[in-house]
C-alpha cells in the first residue's frame, strides 16, 4: 500500500474517502485485538463521515458479534453507546446548520440507491471494477486476488468480504476507481498473504521452486517499479498544467481590490478553492449539480453555469452571453486550449476582447487537453 501509486495519487485528492480507508485501517486493527467499543466508535464515526462504510462492514457483524464477551447483552449495548456518539454529534450538528431535523445518512442512501441520483454523474458497466479497477490499483498482483479463497481461513474470510463489497458497488450505476479506496485494507494484505504461501509452498517443492520464485520476485520488483513510475508521472507530469495556472491566476489577482474570475472548463477539473485565494473575488464556474439540487443555484438575476450530461454538450456562446446580463466581465478566464477559440469569440459577439496571456502545458494523454491558457481582458 504505501509504494502503491493509488495510495499516494489519491490521498492527498480525495480527503473524505481517504480518511474513510485509514479509519477502516484502525478498526481492522481494533477488531483484531478484540477492543470492541473503540472499533465500534470509529466504525460510528466512519458512519457518519461516508455512510457507504457500512457495505464494508455488514460482512464483518458475524465475526464481531462472536468478539463479545460472556456478557453478550451487555457489551453489545456498551458497543451500541459508542457507536452513537459520533452518529448523535453528526445529526447535532447537521440539524443545527440546516435549522432542521437532517438525517444526512438517510438523504445520502436516497440519492444515491433509492432515486439512482449517482446515476447523472456518468454510467458504467456491472464489471466496470473487474476489468478496469481492480487491475488499475492492484498492477501485476491482480492475479493472486482471487486465490485468496484458497489461502487459508482468515484471507477466505477477507477475500469473501471484499468480494461482497465490490459487488455491491458494482450495482451502483456511477462509478470511480476512489470508491475502491476503503477496501484496499483488504485487498493488499489478501494479494500479500498469497504470494507469502505460495513462496513457502515453493521452497517445500523443490520442482517448482525455481519456476514460482523466479515468478513472484518479477512480479512484486515489476508491481514496485510500475508504481513508482506511476506516482512520478502522476504526480509531477500529469494534468499539472491546472495547478500552475490556478496558482498564476491567484498572484495576478493578490493585488486587486475586487477581482472578477471564470474558470470555463468542466466540472472538477480544476483546483478551484484550494490554489486561487482572494477575500473580495467574484468566482464564476461550471457545477455539476443533480437536477434536484439546481434550482439552489439561481439566485435572482444570476445565470447558474450548469453542466449537465459532460462539457461537450454546453453552449458556451449562451452561457457566456446570458451570464454577462447578470455578472461584469471577467478580469481573467481560465480555459482547456481547445475551448479558447469560442470563448474569445463568444465574449466578442458581447463586445469584449480577450488574448491569451499565458499557456501552460497539462497532459501527454489525448484523452485530456494538451494545454490551459489564461484569458486577459484586451479591451
Amino acid at each position: 500500500m504505501l509504494v502503491s501509486w493509488f495510495t499516494t495519487f489519491c490521498g492527498a485528492r480525495l480527503i473524505s474517502n481517504q480518511t474513510e480507508m485509514s479509519l477502516n485501517c484502525i478498526a481492522l486493527c481494533l477488531l483484531e485485538l478484540g477492543d470492541l467499543a473503540k472499533f465500534s466508535f470509529i466504525m460510528g464515526l466512519n458512519f457518519a463521515l461516508r455512510p457507504t462504510a457500512a457495505i464494508l462492514w455488514l460482512p464483518f457483524l458475524p465475526e464481531f458479534y462472536g468478539k463479545l464477551k460472556d456478557t453478550k447483552f451487555k457489551n453489545l449495548l456498551k458497543c451500541l453507546e459508542f457507536a452513537a456518539i459520533p452518529l448523535v454529534g453528526a445529526l447535532a450538528l447537521d440539524s443545527m446548520m440546516t435549522s432542521s431535523l437532517s438525517i444526512t445518512w438517510f438523504e445520502f442512501f436516497k440519492f444515491n440507491f433509492l432515486s439512482g441520483g449517482s446515476a447523472e454523474f456518468g454510467v458504467h458497466s456491472p464489471f466496470w471494477y473487474l476489468y478496469s479497477g481492480l487491475p488499475s490499483v492492484l498492477g501485476p498482483l491482480v492475479v493472486f486476488l482471487p486465490f485468496g479463497y484458497f489461502c487459508s481461513k482468515k484471507t477466505r474470510l477477507l477475500t469473501i468480504y471484499a468480494t461482497f463489497y465490490i459487488v455491491v458497488y458494482s450495482f451502483i450505476p456511477h462509478k470511480e476507481i476512489r470508491f475502491l479506496l476503503p477496501v484496499t485494507p483488504l485487498l493488499f494484505p489478501i494479494c500479500a498473504s498469497v504470494v507469502s504461501t505460495l513462496i513457502k509452498k515453493g521452497v517445500q517443492t523443490n520442482k517448482i521452486h525455481g519456476l514460482l520464485g523466479t515468478y513472484l520476485k518479477f512480479a512484486v520488483k515489476l508491481f514496485i517499479g510500475l508504481n513508482i513510475g506511476a506516482t512520478i508521472f502522476l504526480g509531477f507530469f500529469h494534468q499539472v498544467g491546472v495547478k500552475r495556472a490556478t496558482a498564476d491566476i491567484s498572484e495576478k489577482i493578490s493585488q486587486m481590490d475586487e477581482p472578477r474570475v471564470w474558470i470555463m472548463t468542466p466540472c472538477y477539473s480544476v483546483p478551484i478553492f484550494s490554489h486561487i485565494h482572494h477575500p473580495n473575488i467574484e468566482l464564476e464556474y461550471y457545477l455539476c449539480a443533480p437536477k434536484v439540487f439546481r434550482p439552489l443555484y439561481t439566485n435572482g438575476l444570476a445565470y447558474p453555469l450548469i453542466q449537465p450530461n459532460g462539457f461537450g454538450t454546453v453552449d458556451l456562446d449562451r452561457d457566456i452571453s446570458k451570464k454577462l446580463v447578470g455578472a461584469k466581465a471577467p478580469h481573467f478566464i481560465l480555459a482547456f486550449q481547445e475551448h479558447v477559440p469560442k470563448i474569445i469569440s463568444a465574449f466578442g459577439k458581447e463586445g469584449y476582447g480577450y488574448k491569451v496571456c499565458a499557456t501552460y502545458f497539462h497532459s501527454y494523454i489525448e484523452d485530456f487537453s494538451r494545454a490551459v491558457e489564461i484569458l486577459c481582458d484586451s479591451s
